[in-house]
């Protein structure tokens, strides 16, 4: 009875926890009252739960799962006989059998009109500027009794942070008083994120000087004091229909940008399928010619040195026709693990063929692959590879080219290398030779 005049903010988190507990407690009346009170209960805690911005179908459903609860606790706890506890939706449905309003409307609104619009409004926020405490008292009680949460202005003070702290998707504004804030408030909330999308509905007097003022400033709609409880219910449907479009272009817009993003990981995935092996997880041959081809093109403008060797297993063949394929892919496996692991961290290893590698070696002179091709063929000569506990033994020839003068591209580079693993194995395999 007296919560008007609890010492809370008028939007506080104590304010709306005591407008909890005056629901719960309207609740427990309507169970516990005579039969008579409850239609005038219920229309009370309809118009309560419309205030805390609970959806009439929610609340409802709500009150009636209470009652069921309560039934199966008072069998646990052996009450005893039970208040037979009444039905919520029998409640809301009027003598007549029209859905029961929280409040009576004004003659003239229909109740289908202002229960289509409270179904679609519930979840709505918002904030209304009005300094005639009458009418805004009118406008608060509309506004929540078609499911829309409000937060209240006398004036101008402390607006613009409240609506970039609630977030309100429908500003009504007395444009009459203090003209020029108005505009003001008005334009410095289209000239934000937030502010561009909230629908502005000002209340003007007859005068077009200040109804086209509001309109250059950006509001969306007017309506002329005094106005009747049924046309301004027609025009927050049309705020509501806009607000609803503007969060289904939001929705769409955020459904496309996650499908963007997984479209992108997509891409991402298959252009690394395309440029892997598939059997050694090393890069394949169209990455080698790619890579190989960025780093020639490097060399060649900033005038640095650029090597690459090609690493051939020696007698791979024959492994593969003694142990079959499934060893020899077992072998090349393991080969590939110890060739990428002595490299250095600048290389880069690529599978090219069925037993040939190309290493690309950028900022490289002769004497560094050198050194690398023999550690690599230590690498592989260590390497045990068994087969059913037979030791297979493996070996490779490398060949390396550095990039010179009279190369017309990259292509010449490798076919240099080429060469020169030729000539390792015409002189026995197992060695490196640089072309």
């Amino acid at each position: 009875e007296h919560s008007a005049e609890a010492p809370f903010a008028a939007e506080g988190r104590e304010t709306q926890i005591m407008h909890m507990l005056i629901l719960a407690r309207t609740v427990a009346d309507i169970c516990l009252g005579q039969s008579e009170q409850q239609q005038s209960l219920m229309q009370q805690s309809l118009r309560m739960a419309a205030s805390l911005g609970c959806a009439r179908e929610t609340f409802v459903a709500d009150c009636n799962e209470i009652g069921r609860q309560w039934g199966e606790w008072g069998k646990l706890l052996q009450l005893g006989e039970l208040v037979q506890i009444p039905s919520f939706e029998q409640l809301a449905v009027g003598k007549s059998g029209e859905l029961l309003l929280p409040v009576q409307m004004e003659e003239g609104v229909h109740k289908s009109e202002v229960m289509q619009l409270s179904s679609a409004g519930s979840g709505l926020r918002a904030m209304l500027i009005e300094s005639d405490i009458g009418e805004r008292v009118r406008l608060i009680r509309m506004l929540h009794d078609i499911g829309i949460k409000v937060f209240e202005h006398a004036d101008f003070n402390g607006v613009m942070e409240n609506v970039l702290d609630i977030q309100p998707q429908i500003l009504i504004i007395n444009g009459s008083i203090e003209p020029k804030n108005a505009t003001a408030l008005i334009r410095a909330l289209r000239a934000s994120r937030i502010g561009r999308v909230i629908y502005i509905l000002a209340s003007l007097s007859a005068d077009d000087e200040t109804l086209l003022t509001v309109f250059e400033a950006g509001a969306d709609d007017y309506y002329v004091k005094p106005v009747s409880s049924r046309m301004l219910v027609a025009r927050l449907g049309a705020a509501r229909r806009i607000v609803q479009l503007q969060r289904d272009l939001t929705h769409e817009h955020d459904e496309l940008r996650h499908y963007a993003a997984e479209l992108a990981i997509s891409n991402r995935r298959l252009q690394e399928v395309a440029l892997t092996d598939a059997l050694t997880g090393l890069p394949n041959r169209r990455y080698a010619l790619e890579r190989i081809q960025q780093e020639w093109q490097a060399a060649s403008r900033n005038a640095r040195p650029l090597a690459c060797m090609v690493v051939d297993l020696d007698d791979f063949k024959q492994i593969n026709d003694s142990n079959g394929h499934d060893v020899g892919d077992m072998a090349l496996r393991q080969a590939s693990e110890a060739l990428r692991a002595a490299l250095r961290g600048q290389d880069v290893i690529c599978r090219i063929g069925g037993d040939e590698f190309l290493v690309v070696c950028p900022e490289t002179m002769l004497s560094d692959p050198l050194a690398c091709g023999e550690r690599l063929c230590g690498a592989i000569h260590q390497l045990e590879v068994t087969n059913d506990g037979e030791p297979l033994r493996l070996t490779i020839s490398v060949g390396i080219a550095v990039k010179d003068e009279h190369m017309g591209d990259a292509s010449m580079l490798i076919k240099k290398a080429d060469r020169a693993v030729m000539v390792a194995k015409q002189r026995g395999r197992n060695q490196v030779v640089a072309a």
